[in-house]
């Protein structure tokens, strides 16, 4: 009994010793071995490609729409196509500019990395550094901003309003019925195209005049509106 006693107590003090040691493990853990500590893999793959990295949701969550976006749903938008180009060459020209200071910002990181790899590190030249990478960060994120600002000029109000109901924003702002008037007009519109009848279920008296005729289900009985 003394010696199984003995033997939990042995284990109790073996998994105490392994919490603390666990405990102590810092966040940064397994991160020392790249080239470039500030970065992660995808982080220097995001910036050498030039993707919005979300430096842009100021404006895209504030009826600004991005052009990357804006042409992964044309369809659904109704572009034309020289629209498409408009929009093209803009979200082209963001994307060289922020791949180009992407580079830099990375050559940069590198730089600190190698400053802090040193025995000596001058604190004036971590200021200069740092510096260098904000202000670098900052141009940045104009670029995809400014990318948004150049946006919305060439799209209508309803084409905006598509695009949030589109990409999900619309319920944050008590548009969930914008979202359901937009699909029923994209569904009329089908009808119209195709010269074809859609059935249409639903509760929602707010879209009911979008629709020709009515059929109302009362008590299991159709009656005509």
């Amino acid at each position: 009994m003394l010696k199984a006693m003995n033997l939990a107590a042995a284990v109790l003090i073996v998994l105490a010793a392994d919490t603390v040691v666990r405990q102590g493990v810092g966040p940064y853990a397994g991160e020392q071995s790249p080239a470039i500590k500030a970065l992660s893999a995808e982080e220097t793959r995001d910036l050498l490609e030039g993707r919005g990295m979300g430096l842009a949701k100021a404006a895209e969550l504030n009826r600004h729409p991005g052009p990357m976006h804006v042409l992964e749903l044309t369809g659904s938008l109704g572009l034309s196509e020289a629209e498409k180009e408009t929009v093209n060459r803009v979200f082209e020209a963001m994307r060289a500019e922020a791949r180009a200071l992407g580079r830099d910002i990375v050559a940069a990181e590198g730089e600190l990395d190698r400053l802090f790899a040193r025995i000596s590190v001058d604190p004036a030249a971590v200021g200069e550094m740092t510096a260098k990478i904000g202000a670098l960060q900052g141009r940045l994120r104009a670029v995809h901003l400014n990318a948004h600002l150049a946006i919305r000029p060439m799209l209508t109000s309803e084409t905006i309003a598509r695009y949030d109901a589109l990409r999900g924003y619309a319920d944050n702002t008590g548009g969930g019925r914008a979202r359901a008037g937009i699909v029923m007009d994209l569904l009329r519109k089908v009808a119209v195209e195709q010269a074809a009848a859609i059935l249409v279920v639903t509760h929602d008296e707010k879209v009911f005049n979008r629709f020709d005729r009515m059929i109302q289900l009362r008590d299991g009985r159709l009656t005509a509106a």
